[in-house]
């Protein structure tokens, strides 16, 4: 399975925006992957590697093999910094861009490397 950097920056901004002290519950965790038709596995999958990045801090837990509960819970500070460089839609087509043009492999440091770019470019930096 492959990793919806779409879907993930979605749902760092779901979590960002909880209210809730331990992040977003389960149901609306499910219910936030179902509007954005991103089926259970997928989410699961997600969260496990954002927990595993260090963004978040609670990771799916199982039963019968099957997700039970997914709550990403809150963001670390590793998942605010990296939430921080690609929140702003502008900046986030920007680096969709400049990583499409280049034929770039895709992982969490470069889009952070290419978000400190583009931010630096508009900058003029």
């Amino acid at each position: 399975m492959e990793l919806d950097y779409d879907f993930v920056r979605d749902l760092l901004i779901f979590c960002a925006e909880s209210k809730h002290k331990f992040g977003p519950t389960n149901k609306e965790t499910i219910e936030f992957s179902k509007s954005k038709n991103i089926p259970i596995n997928q989410l699961a999958f997600t969260v496990n590697k954002l927990f595993e990045a260090g963004f978040t801090n609670h990771e799916v837990e199982y039963a019968s093999n099957k997700p039970k509960r997914v709550m990403p819970g809150n963001l670390t500070w590793e998942g605010n910094e990296y939430l921080n460089s690609i929140k702003n839609k502008s900046t986030w087509n920007n680096i969709k861009k400049l990583i499409s043009e280049k034929g770039l492999s895709i992982s969490f440091d470069v889009i952070k490397d290419a978000a400190k770019a583009c931010v630096k470019n508009s900058l003029g930096l």
